[in-house]
């Protein structure tokens, strides 16, 4: 159950953003929203700070003419009745061919008072260390920054 709810608000994510529907992604996401690379990290914390990285991220997209965005949940499990914790796969496509090497993301899903999933912090194992990432930068696609590691007991800091 944890890896359907998972994979369906990455895809609905990866949708809202190759349409450039910026209000639908900040629909799916917490604020405040963290965001953090193996160069580094971010935390957004008004709506108008993460519109812009979005659309930043979204016209990057069209300028390099990406047609799919797709993440494979790799994992997910409960650490809370209302917290979920995963990982997946980040493929980013032209017309079938990657535009990208494959890289390895974790996101942090909470449940809000509405019963609505939301993202509230995202790593990726890339190497930027500007914001908005632009265009990925993989060297090591499968190395995640320290975050919040799955237990099923609670969220525990890695070292």
């Amino acid at each position: 159950m944890p890896a359907v709810i998972y994979q369906r608000l990455a895809d609905r994510i990866s949708d809202r953003l190759l349409a450039g529907d910026l209000d639908g992604c900040i629909a799916c996401l917490q604020l405040p929203f963290s965001l953090a690379t193996n160069g580094g990290a971010t935390v957004y914390s008004e709506v108008e700070q993460l519109r812009a990285a979005l659309d930043a991220s979204y016209q990057s997209m069209r300028v390099r003419k990406i047609t799919d965005h797709i993440r494979l949940v790799q994992e997910a499990q409960f650490v809370g009745p209302d917290k979920i914790i995963g990982t997946h796969t980040t493929n980013t496509l032209v017309n079938g061919l990657r535009d990208i090497a494959p890289y390895l993301s974790r996101m942090v899903l909470d449940r809000g008072r509405d019963a609505i999933w939301r993202v509230s912090s995202a790593d990726h194992a890339i190497e930027n260390t500007a914001f908005p990432v632009l265009r990925p930068a993989v060297e090591d696609g499968d190395h995640l920054p320290d975050g919040p590691e799955m237990s099923t007991t609670d969220i525990k800091l890695s070292k």
